[in-house]
C-alpha cells in the first residue's frame, strides 16, 4: 500500500515556526516518512483515525521524550495520511480533542 503523505496548512505554518528553534526539523520529518511507509497507522491510536507519533528531534539530545508530537488523520479509503499538527513536547504537554476536531474541520477533512 502507498498511502500519500500530506501536510495541512496548519502543519506547514507550525513548521515554519518550529524550523527557527530547530533547524533540522526538515531532517527528522524525512525520518517520519520512513515511518509512515512503513506504517500508515504507526503511533498511538487516539481515535477516529487520529493518530500520535513520537519523534526523535535531531536538535534535542533527549531522545523521543523531549521530541516531537506528530498527529496524522488517516483516511484508509483514499490511502492518504494527512499531517494535522506537529509540536514539541517540552513547550506543549498534549493537545485535546477540541483542538484536533477544529483542525480536522478547518482543513475540510470531515
Amino acid at each position: 500500500m502507498n498511502y500519500e503523505i500530506i501536510p495541512t496548512e496548519y502543519f506547514k505554518q507550525q513548521i515554519r515556526s518550529l524550523q527557527k528553534s530547530y533547524p533540522q526539523i526538515k531532517h527528522d520529518l524525512k525520518e517520519l516518512a520512513g515511518i509512515l511507509r512503513e506504517n500508515p497507522k504507526a503511533g498511538k491510536a487516539l481515535g477516529k483515525a487520529i493518530y500520535k507519533i513520537r519523534l526523535k528531534s535531531s536538535d534535542v539530545l533527549k531522545g523521543k521524550r523531549g521530541g516531537y508530537r506528530v498527529i496524522t488523520y488517516v483516511v484508509d479509503k483514499e490511502q492518504k495520511i494527512w499531517l494535522l499538527t506537529i509540536y514539541i513536547k517540552p513547550k506543549k504537554a498534549t493537545i485535546t480533542d477540541e483542538e484536533l476536531m477544529r483542525i480536522v474541520k478547518k482543513e475540510g477533512l470531515v
